[in-house]
Parts: structure tokens; C-alpha cells; sequence
């Protein structure tokens, strides 16, 4: 769901199907609809929509793509992510990077932004939504102060951990699994980082689901 309605991805779909939903194209967009994609191909209206938080700069985002479950959730992970960034983090190198969600924010407050993520459609909108940053399919080899990175469940690959400890300064790690984060942890701190501020979020209310920032410099452990 997005500011201008709903994106939907019906998975499987033969040419029946396609036929059938052309034919209710219009109860579709009278229930919200304002695009579908059949099997992840955009067939009919808009094949992204605006996922971002309210007052944000936009993400858009097809209905196969990757956002937070709500507007108002990722506001608040934004926020904690900045705020653990800071003000001046100068040259930001962000793993992980997806659609550009955090990187359109970042490159308000950094010198640099180099963005990576390993999905190739993820990359290319990220070009759209954040064309400020330079994007690759893979980790930059830059000298960057400030590393953030936003792994999926299983945690950070030994290839973006080790882009992660060349920062110079800081870590902002974003988790979505408390376990992994906790062995992605251990070996931040025994590649010279330490932990100082970690902010749990929970973004998905009554499930076990929970987001955490943690925060790491560079520094004695």
C-alpha cells in the first residue's frame, strides 16, 4: 500500500487469469487498486507506488518489492537510524541498501553516500529513488567514516561484515533478528568495535517480531 493506492502481485496467474483481471480492472480500482502485477510482471495501472513515511522523500516501490510493513513504522525506524548515523557522519557506505529506504536520508547529512545491495532491481531503484548515492551490486571498496547496514534475518555475510569493520568511525547495524545480530556482534567487537547504544522497536505489535539500531565505534572493547 502506498500513497496512491494499492500495488497487487497475484503470484501465480495463467492467461485466464490475466484475462479475467482485465475485465475487473475497474471494481479493482474502485476497491484501491491502482495496479497489478501478474507472476511479478506489471500488467495493468502503475507498476510502482509510493511506500514512503508521511513528510518523506518517496520510495517507490513495486508490490514484489521490499518496505516496511507500515508508513508510520518506518518513520520511526528512519529517526533511529539518523539519530545513531548523526549529524555529521561524513562519507556513508550502506550495505544492504535495497530500494534506497534509509539512503534517501542519509544523503541529506553525508558527504557521500555509496550504497550497495545485492538484488539488481533493488539497485535500479534505488537509482530512481536516491540518484544522489552511487549504487552497486556489491560492497564498495571506499574509505568510508560511517557504515550501515540492514541484513536480512540470517545476518551479514562475511563479505559486508568485513566492508562494515574497514569503517572508520561507526556501525549502524539494523536488524531484524535479535540472534543474529548478537553473532554479527561478536565479531564487530573482536574487529575493534564497541557496542554503545542499541534501540529496540517494535514495529509489528503481538508478534515476536522486533527491529533493533545498535550502534558500534570504533574504540578499545
Amino acid at each position: 500500500a502506498g500513497t496512491e493506492g494499492v500495488h497487487l502481485n497475484v503470484a501465480h496467474a495463467d492467461s485466464t487469469g490475466a484475462a479475467h483481471a482485465r475485465r475487473e480492472i475497474d471494481r479493482l480500482g474502485a476497491a484501491g487498486v491502482v495496479g497489478l502485477a501478474l507472476a511479478g510482471k506489471p500488467t495493468l495501472g502503475r507498476a510502482e507506488v509510493d511506500v514512503s513515511e508521511p513528510g518523506g522523500p518517496p520510495l517507490a516501490v513495486p508490490a514484489g518489492g521490499f518496505a516496511q510493513v507500515g508508513r508510520a513504522a518506518n518513520a520511526a525506524l528512519v529517526a533511529a537510524v539518523l539519530e545513531a548515523v548523526g549529524r555529521a557522519p561524513g562519507v556513508v557506505l550502506e550495505l544492504y541498501a535495497g530500494s534506497g529506504n534509509f539512503t534517501r536520508h542519509l544523503l541529506g547529512v553525508a558527504w557521500e553516500v555509496h550504497a550497495s545491495d545485492g538484488d539488481p532491481a533493488a539497485v535500479a531503484r534505488g537509482r530512481r529513488n536516491a540518484p544522489g548515492a552511487s549504487w552497486a551490486a556489491r560492497p564498495q571498496a571506499i574509505v568510508a567514516e560511517t557504515v550501515v547496514l540492514d541484513p536480512p534475518r540470517e545476518g551479514a555475510d562475511r563479505e559486508h561484515l568485513a566492508a562494515a569493520l574497514r569503517a572508520g568511525r561507526r556501525i549502524v547495524y539494523v536488524s531484524c533478528d535479535p540472534q543474529t545480530l548478537g553473532r554479527d556482534a561478536r565479531a564487530l567487537r573482536t574487529g575493534g568495535f564497541r557496542l554503545v547504544r542499541a534501540v529496540a522497536l517494535d514495529l509489528m505489535p503481538q508478534t515476536f517480531h522486533v527491529e533493533v539500531v545498535a550502534t558500534f565505534e570504533r574504540g578499545e572493547t
